[in-house]
């Protein structure tokens, strides 16, 4: 095999290869959504956090439309003092959706339950599309988990416990929230050794549960579904859906560690919207030589997210407080959609510089249908309604939103014209109202001839001036 077959032969497999990537690689749309963003592949992403009522966008599509909802966290729950227990963490709140939901009407409602309340979070009835909230923890006892009330989907993680027997003792790390991706992960439970860690906060949806706490050091909590994000020991944040890390124990003053954040994941990252990670558990604080050396507080967590709150751990001094437990988090509901194409909505502004002869039209797209049109102009004449004597412009492309003008010539003077801006797409042809506009008067300027001296003759049928 020559060298120069062997060239060839390597160019062609190399453009054989390079058609069937570019064959089989997505193609991306740009659209303009009546709700939520465009995701990059045609498809409308949009997140409801709060309100009661959401109104049907013109560019619906009941044929290929997403309804996702997640249940609201519990509460963690306080840690004790003398003797009394760490606090549990709260329950992580379920996922659950829909597809292809028709809306017969204008708008539908929808509830958002709030965290550490209990309430379903469901959109349209209680019986289409609803996501249980993850209970609240009660003493040591961690709270349960959200379940799939109507849809499919997952439940949420269960609250780990906290130490349950002696004072000083760590706080249960809160649990995350379920989400497209899998269930909700446990949080991890507090130590029972002396000034016992805060258990880690689990992660979200498909990822790993919290690490207990097995020492004075908090747990880790636990990672997303890639397998990263849980929170460090000693009350480390998480991050990308990851658990926040429990918070240590202490023997000295100063009370226990508080426990680490949950976190938001990115499942639907153009929406600014994810499960959650579960808050770490306090740590504990065992010292009893003087008062004011308080439990650790448990973790936050992140907004709208479904996951628990971390436990508050607890302290051994008659005078001193147990960690607060935390509030869960509220649920979510996201809402995806591939638009259906409408009629642009395009305006018509004022003619500018306009003379006896010309006129600029001017226009704008202000929202392209779904899809962007191709065709875009003006139609003037001398009629009111356009009905007659009509001239259009065209300029064809891939039009956005925006302004757009036109420069037209060849008018009448003294004249009113009547012109309106439009574009096309493939749902049809959006046009703006009626302006019109007056050209510049037919009047001429006939210039003045002075003789200061001299006289007009004629010769030979000709005009002389002598």
């Amino acid at each position: 095999m020559t060298t120069l077959f062997k060239k060839n032969l390597s160019m062609l497999i190399c453009g054989i290869v390079l058609i069937f990537v570019l064959h089989d690689a997505p193609q991306v749309y740009a659209v303009s959504c009546g709700f939520g963003v465009d995701n990059g592949f045609g498809t409308c992403v949009g997140a409801l956090t709060s309100g009661t009522s959401f109104s049907k966008p013109a560019d619906w599509n009941n044929a290929s439309n997403t309804i996702e909802v997640i249940g609201a966290g519990g509460n963690g729950a306080n840690g004790g003092s003398n003797a009394a227990p760490g606090g549990g963490g709260g329950g992580g709140g379920a996922y659950a959706k829909i597809s292809n939901f028709t809306i017969s009407g204008s708008s539908v409602t929808y509830q958002i339950g709030a965290g550490g309340s209990g309430a379903a979070t469901w959109f349209s009835s209680t019986g289409t599309v609803n996501a249980g909230a993850g209970g609240n923890a009660s003493g040591a006892t961690g709270g349960t988990a959200g379940t799939v009330v109507a849809g499919t989907g997952f439940s949420g993680g269960i609250g780990g416990g906290g130490a349950p027997t002696t004072s000083g003792r760590g706080g249960g790390g809160g649990a995350g929230s379920a989400g497209p991706r899998g269930a909700g992960k446990n949080g991890g439970t507090a130590g029972s050794v002396s000034a016992s860690g805060g258990g880690g906060g689990g992660g979200n949806g498909g990822g790993s549960v919290g690490s207990p706490s097995t020492s004075t050091t908090g747990g880790v909590g636990g990672n997303n579904i890639s397998g990263t994000g849980g929170g460090s020991a000693a009350g480390g944040s998480g991050s990308s859906g990851g658990g926040g890390g429990g918070g240590n124990g202490t023997t000295a003053a100063g009370g226990g560690g508080t426990g680490g954040t949950g976190s938001q994941g990115t499942e639907w990252a153009v929406a600014s919207a994810g499960s959650g990670g579960g808050g770490g558990g306090g740590g504990g604080d065992t010292r009893t030589t003087s008062t004011g050396n308080n439990g650790g507080a448990g973790g936050t967590v992140i907004a709208n997210t479904g996951a628990g709150g971390g436990g508050g751990g607890s302290c051994g001094d008659t005078g001193c407080a147990g960690g607060a437990g935390q509030t869960g988090s509220a649920g979510l509901i996201v809402i995806s959609y591939d638009p259906v194409a409408v009629n642009p909505t395009v305006t018509t502004q004022s003619a500018s510089a306009v003379g006896d002869a010309s006129a600029t039209l001017n226009g704008t797209i202000s929202s392209t249908g779904g899809t962007n049109p191709t065709v875009r102009g003006f139609a003037y004449g001398t009629s009111s309604t356009l009905a007659t004597t009509i001239a259009t412009t065209t300029e064809s492309g891939s039009f956005g939103t925006g302004t757009y003008t036109n420069f037209i010539f060849g008018l009448s003077c003294g004249t009113t014209y009547y012109a309106r801006a439009y574009a096309t797409n493939t749902s049809g042809t959006g046009f703006g109202s009626i302006q019109s506009f007056n050209t510049g008067s037919c009047s001429l300027s006939v210039p003045e001839i002075k003789f200061v001296s001299g006289s007009i003759k004629f010769v030979s049928g000709t005009i002389k001036i002598f």
